[in-house]
């Protein structure tokens, strides 16, 4: 008997219930502990980690993986005195050394691989295009826990390259098809509330008292410059008191808002889809 399947289903069981439980903190109180990502990426180095010597994987390439997976995972949990660049500097290159000079063994290229994911949802982070800090960790824990999909999750598709299915990292997919929920899912909702305007504002925000702003989970999407009420990007919460203020002195009740999108929620959602239905975004690229 095979215990593979069993460790495997045991990490995707553990993953999707911190998910949908760090789900349900970001939908009442948009604030996810760090707990939740820290048990996702545990588990899955830990579980990646013991599929591997069962598989037969080479122990130092397996030992690698697992640290090269805890170097990158305790720069973005743990404060440290230690410039984070630097800890994940020392991650990404032994990844990339498995990568070039390891064994070519599938479970040590995927997990290696994840590594590699984990950097570029933090450059996504850094960049502003994925905007929440609990939303990248979110990605970057599924990175290492579900490295690729298990072969008994696999949609058999002759035009998928090999390689592909081996590092393509599921998070992708969940990233791309939470996207899509949640702009669906604020164009439906602000539709519905905005029931008479005209568009394209009906889609992304509705109007809301000023003086509710604060207790709401909602962002401006207007502000007073020079006296003249003008549209603005979404603003760091840091300022959103400010703008509140210009609002009222000004004396205008009313503003214009984009609602805070629970992110986790379709994260979550997605997630559930991809292990159901398989890789969507990976068929489409191949």
């Amino acid at each position: 008997m095979s215990f593979t399947p069993i460790i495997e289903y045991s990490v995707i069981g553990i993953t999707c219930l911190a998910m949908l439980m760090a789900a349900r903190s970001d939908l009442r109180t948009r604030i996810v502990s760090d707990t939740y990502w820290m048990i996702i990426m545990l588990t899955g180095a830990a579980g990646g980690a013991a599929v591997r010597i069962l598989d037969g994987s080479p122990l130092w390439e397996v030992l690698a993986v697992a640290f090269a997976q805890l170097l990158f995972m305790y720069s973005v949990l743990c404060e440290t005195k230690i410039p984070p660049l630097f800890i994940e500097g020392a991650s990404i290159l032994l990844a990339l050394t498995l990568l070039s000079y390891g064994s070519g063994d599938p479970g040590t290229e995927a997990g290696a691989a994840s590594v590699l994911f984990c950097m570029f949802y933090h450059l996504l982070y850094v960049l502003g295009i994925v905007r929440g800090g609990a939303d990248a960790k979110c990605l970057m824990s599924l990175s290492i826990a579900i490295p690729s999909l298990p072969e008994f999750l696999m949609n058999s598709n002759g035009n998928v390259p090999d390689i592909l299915t081996k590092v393509f990292s599921p998070s992708v997919s969940v990233l791309f098809l939470s996207s899509v929920l949640s702009v669906a899912g604020v164009m439906v909702y602000c539709l519905i509330r905005n029931r008479g305007m005209p568009f394209p504002g009906a889609t992304h925000g509705y109007m809301m008292p000023v003086a509710d702003v604060g207790g709401a989970f909602v962002w401006p999407s207007e502000d007073i410059r020079d006296g003249v009420r003008t549209r603005c990007q979404i603003p760091e919460d840091e300022s959103v008191p400010d703008i509140c203020r210009r609002f009222e002195e000004a004396g205008e009740e009313e503003i214009y808002v984009t609602p805070m999108v629970p992110f986790i929620l379709p994260m979550a959602i997605s997630l559930i889809l991809v292990l159901l239905i398989g890789d969507p975004l990976l068929s489409v690229l191949c």
